[in-house]
């Protein structure tokens, strides 16, 4: 199911100039999306397509998507929460339900673990719980590492060839998803592709990369006091099933769903089954 999407509104923040989009907007609890690395709005709309009882609102983060870089802060997670921190006052949002996906997981988790009181609930969707460097195999790490050096480092033509690589793209979908459903890949394929025809920033890349293989949603677990979902697949090569109880088990007031034969893209696999948790957790 896709979604019709409302047209996008603007904002300036730390020098970004920022879109964002508001789903449902009549509805009176909000939802507050922070989307994964490299992503942007659309990522999550087949998830947002489920749920008509909410408003959500989602921005394309800062360098990604539609939204230019912030000037006034890196694009790490301590720049991707403060970015969160100052939306919420522009837009007037009162204790929303935070939720973020992959990348998104560990910027929600360190906000709402320092400022519990700005949100509602969590909710975390392919929560990054290891690095990448722990949780892939050895050979593929270092073959996403040396494809992000090499697409930050070069000179400008050159680089933004590499980051635009559309067989890099197909390597990664194919690895990152477990879906057996021809179509289903061919969708996955085709959204990571959209992605590749907005803005490639090597700054943002290199700034955020950085902190995705760095950072982890369990850094801050202990220190989570809201009640929170996980959703996850019970295969996904990033964050093993037994890496996710072992978030469940940190965050002391929060319920665990994982979803069969599923990998590390629950918002283009099932979304539906997200949509279906989420709407029965927030009640």
């Amino acid at each position: 199911m896709k979604l019709f999407e409302p047209e996008a509104q603007n904002l300036t923040i730390f020098g970004s100039h920022t879109k964002y989009w508001v789903y449902n907007p009549t509805q009176t609890q909000t939802i507050l999306m922070v989307h994964g690395f490299r992503g942007n709005h659309l990522g999550l709309q087949y998830i947002i397509a489920g749920l008509s009882a909410y408003r959500v609102i989602v921005p394309d983060l800062p360098g990604f998507g539609e939204s230019l870089p912030m000037t006034e802060r890196a694009h790490d997670i301590d720049g991707y929460s403060d970015f969160t921190r100052e939306f919420m006052k522009l837009t007037g949002l009162r204790q929303p339900v935070l939720l973020g996906h992959s990348f998104g997981t560990i910027v929600a988790a360190h906000l709402t673990a320092r400022e519990a009181e700005l949100f509602s609930k969590l909710i975390l969707i392919n929560p990054i719980i290891v690095s990448p460097r722990v949780g892939l195999s050895g050979p593929v790490t270092k073959l996403v590492e040396a494809y992000y050096w090499l697409g930050t480092a070069m000179p400008g033509r050159f680089s933004q060839r590499v980051l635009t690589s559309r067989l890099f793209n197909r390597g990664m979908s194919l690895s990152l998803s477990r879906t057996k459903d021809p179509d289903l890949r061919r969708l996955v394929y085709k959204h990571h592709l959209s992605d590749l025809d907005q803005a490639q920033h090597r700054r943002v890349i290199a700034e955020s990369f950085a902190a995705s293989i760095t950072k982890t949603a369990l850094d801050d677990a202990a220190h989570i006091h809201l009640d929170t979902l996980l959703i996850a697949g019970n295969q996904d090569p990033i964050a093993s099933a037994k890496s996710q109880h072992r978030l469940h088990a940190a965050i002391t007031r929060s319920r665990l769903i994982l979803i069969p034969k599923v990998g590390h893209l629950v918002h283009l696999e099932t979304p539906a089954a997200a949509s279906d948790a989420i709407s029965d957790f927030l009640g």
